[in-house]
């Protein structure tokens, strides 16, 4: 076997049980899902920050157009005050607007990687299964039951 990631599976199929080498696939698997749902709770923690953010914003804003008319500024002050604003919510809205799409793309990264992670211990899955069904495997059992009894 030339290539590692097979020899280091040949190496552990032979130390170990099909269902071991398959419950730590299994378990290697549950931990990478977990990790991106939490990523994904985190991005939508943070997406709600941002919301609140723009809520005190709009609040921000209610209240200096509240203040304007109270103390009744000109129409000009009141224009620039709005420019004002506005300029900040796009600022706001664009920075959000450009880590959600970077950490949207960041999730499809990683639901490809678990796709492919899937894909793999599929096809690890499909491997084990097509050895242990192999004549050779079948032949060598009382001898692997020997080995593991002299263990």
């Amino acid at each position: 076997v030339y290539y590692k990631p097979f020899y280091d599976t040949y190496l552990f199929i032979i130390e170990h049980c099909a269902e071991e080498y398959l419950f730590y696939l299994r378990m290697n698997l549950e931990r990478d899902i977990e990790e991106s749902h939490n990523q994904i709770a985190s991005l939508e923690a943070k997406c709600h920050e941002a919301q609140n953010e723009i809520d005190e914003f709009i609040d921000r804003v209610e209240y200096l157009t509240s203040e304007a008319h109270s103390t009744q500024l000109t129409l000009d002050e009141i224009k620039a005050a709005k420019e004002l604003l506005i300029g900040e919510h796009e600022s706001i809205r664009t920075k959000y607007d450009t880590e959600l799409a970077a950490r949207e793309e960041k999730i499809a990264q990683q639901n490809e990687l678990i796709a492919t992670v899937i894909a793999d211990a599929t096809a690890k899955e499909r491997m084990i299964e097509s050895l242990l069904q192999s004549r050779s495997w079948q032949i060598t059992s009382p001898l692997r039951w020997v080995m593991n009894k002299l263990r």
